[in-house]
């Protein structure tokens, strides 16, 4: 990854069951410098939604790195899926980064809202309209959004095992995600991701497969300074 990206990324399983499940993360580098980071969840639990989700995230990542945007690497993927007469869907988010510039772009078919801390008491979930999960039997369109990081911003993507608990209701789980991220601000990356983690899931045996995925955007990469032949010469 460039010199101005820090990533960290976490999985665990489900505590109970079958330690197989659906959930997978992804980030790499397109020709272009593009980064794109990637989270899903297939719908339902075990080997055959494994076996699905790794199919999808070789097709996103494909279908990124051939240049296509977030909006049509999902719709594209979405067709995938439906080809494949799966009675499973998937939730999925796509974004990419471009750390020359710091602006991000991303799409989201089903998955929870990403969250954004860009510094200065500006934490908050890129709550946009999602398009509905991949595999459903009919076309969509999905939307694609931007937005413009600040130097030293965290973008957190992950699965619902995180947040979701059966005794509360989903936004207790998000403050509290949005706490963890905003206490773990002016930690490394690794120790963020760790504290969040623990923050989030304690020593409680967890029902639900978890991704997380931190990546932190420190700013653009300085200008390269050159050597001015004429500075220095004597004069004649």
């Amino acid at each position: 990854m460039p010199g101005q990206l820090e990533l960290c990324a976490r999985y665990r399983p489900a505590a109970t069951g079958v330690h197989v499940g659906g959930d997978r993360f992804d980030a790499f580098s397109r020709p272009d410098g593009t980064i794109t980071l990637t989270v899903g969840d297939v719908t339902g639990h075990g080997l055959d939604a494994a076996v699905i989700m790794g199919k999808l995230q070789n097709a996103l990542r494909a279908y990124a790195t051939e240049g296509h945007g977030p909006a049509a690497t999902l719709r594209l993927a979405h067709e995938l899926l439906r080809g494949w007469k799966s009675p499973l869907f998937a939730t999925a988010v796509v974004a990419g980064l471009d750390p020359a510039a710091g602006v991000l772009r991303w799409a989201s078919a089903g998955h929870l809202p990403m969250l954004l801390d860009n510094g200065a008491a500006d934490t908050r979930f890129l709550e946009c309209p999602a398009a509905p999960l991949l595999g459903f039997p009919f076309g969509f369109e999905i939307t694609e959004y931007e937005t413009e990081l600040s130097p030293g911003a965290s973008l957190v993507l992950y699965t619902d095992g995180l947040v979701e608990r059966r005794v509360e209701p989903i936004d207790a789980g998000l403050d509290r995600l949005a706490e963890a991220v905003r206490a773990a601000a002016n930690l490394p990356g690794e120790d963020a991701g760790d504290l969040i983690l623990s923050h989030m899931l304690g020593d409680d045996e967890h029902e639900d497969d978890v991704c997380l995925l931190l990546c932190r955007w420190t700013g653009p990469e300085p200008a390269p300074c050159f050597a001015n032949p004429e500075h220095g010469k004597p004069g004649v």
